[in-house]
């Protein structure tokens, strides 16, 4: 499957910064947890049951709970990232606590989205969902990595030395994605 449309939260013009910042005003938890599928490209299980005390390693983050498949990843961290995952262990009460809450999965599952819904973050809504975040956090690696932008934004095919810089960022995307196909990452 490859990208035809952007689902990025900025490509749908939706700035995440100002929203997460909105939702986080509502409810701390969940407005966390967007910030964390914002700076991870976490899927929305991962990032309720994330636990910043257990994963955040200084240099990478491990992403190993309500993975698809069970499947353990280290996503390395760049200045960026590190910025955000130091404001989340500052701001929670407990890091030892997943961002979702100590409640049951399908109860945080519920409440996240519910504070979705609130703020409009739905198809219907404004456009984007939470997995938008992840597709933005994809697609900005691998323009950081190939230089290029992402055939959904514009970005061409490409060929040469750039395909093989292409190759090896895709590969990273599928990787810190937690995918164990390179295919997938034309998905973003």
């Amino acid at each position: 499957r490859v990208a035809t449309r952007d689902k990025s939260w900025s490509g749908n013009g939706v700035d995440p910064v100002t929203k997460i910042g909105e939702v986080m005003a509502s409810d701390r938890e969940m407005g966390m947890v967007l910030l964390l599928i914002f700076a991870l490209g976490a899927r929305r299980r991962e990032g309720i049951m994330y636990r910043p005390g257990e994963a955040d390693k200084g240099a990478y983050a491990v992403v190993d709970r309500g993975t698809k498949g069970g499947r353990y990843r280290e996503v390395p961290l760049n200045d960026a990232q590190r910025q955000i995952l130091d404001f989340i262990g500052r701001s929670v009460e407990d890091p030892g606590k997943p961002l979702g809450g100590n409640r049951r999965l399908e109860s945080s599952i519920g409440r996240f989205s519910y504070v979705m819904r609130r703020h409009g973050l739905t198809k219907k809504g404004l456009g984007v969902t939470a997995h938008g975040l992840r597709n933005q956090n994809l697609m900005a690696l691998h323009t950081r990595l190939t230089g290029m932008e992402v055939p959904v934004r514009g970005g061409v095919r490409p060929e040469g030395e750039a395909k093989e810089r292409d190759i090896a960022a895709r590969l990273e995307l599928a990787r810190t994605a937690g995918h164990g196909r390179i295919e997938i990452s034309n998905a973003y």
